[in-house]
């Protein structure tokens, strides 16, 4: 849990390791728990010939690491650290997208 778009309310990243998928969502006042974002990572490990059923991520946390004072999303995966830096974009822009979600 943490802050993933700098609007000042925590955010949840949602983890599913079996499909390999995350999803951020996001509080809106007024409306509440919303989706905001959803994505897959990878579609499988294919760099081994045995089938397996690794959950992967393995581990997640939520942490600025850049120093831009901003959390960002770190995921760890087979063999590789994946850094998902936060974009806080214009004031303009996450106002306009509280607006949208409200609607």
């Amino acid at each position: 849990m943490g802050d993933l778009n700098h609007d000042g309310n925590p955010d949840l990243a949602l983890i599913d390791t079996k499909s390999h998928r995350v999803e951020i969502v996001t509080y809106f006042s007024g409306v509440g728990l919303r989706s905001g974002l959803s994505f897959k990572l990878f579609d499988s490990k294919t760099l081994t010939r045995e089938k397996t059923d690794d959950l992967e991520p393995r581990e997640s946390a939520i942490a600025d690491v850049t120093g831009d004072g901003l959390a960002d999303l770190l995921l760890l995966t087979h063999d590789r650290l994946l850094l998902y830096p936060q974009d806080a974009g214009t004031e303009e822009e996450t106002k306009e997208n509280q607006t949208t979600a409200t609607q």
